[in-house]
C-alpha cells in the first residue's frame, strides 16, 4: 500500500486511475490518512465481503462449505454471486 498527499494525488489523478489499478493508495492530508483510492474490482470485492458478513445465513453457508472443502468432503458447489446478488 502506498501513501500519498492529496495535493500530489490531485496533480497525478489521471495517471493514478488510468488503466488497471491494482495498487491501493492511502490519501493523506497534513500527514494523516483521510481516504483510500482503490481499483473498481477491489471495491466490488469489499462490497461483496460486507454483504456476506451482514448476512449470517449466507456467512454460515460459506463457513460450512469451507470446512467441507478443508476436509475434502465438498459434494456441492455454492455460487456466491447468485447468493449475494440475489436482491
Amino acid at each position: 500500500m502506498k501513501y500519498m498527499a492529496i495535493s500530489n494525488a490531485r496533480s497525478q489523478l489521471a495517471k493514478l486511475v488510468g488503466g488497471n489499478q491494482t495498487e491501493r493508495i492511502v490519501l493523506t492530508k497534513k500527514g494523516k490518512p483521510t481516504s483510500v483510492l482503490l481499483g473498481y474490482e477491489d471495491f466490488k470485492s469489499i462490497l461483496a465481503l460486507v454483504e456476506l458478513i451482514g448476512n449470517p445465513e449466507v456467512f454460515n453457508q460459506v463457513l460450512s462449505a469451507h470446512k467441507k472443502f478443508q476436509n475434502d468432503d465438498l459434494d456441492e458447489f455454492v455460487d456466491l454471486d447468485s447468493v449475494l446478488l440475489a436482491d
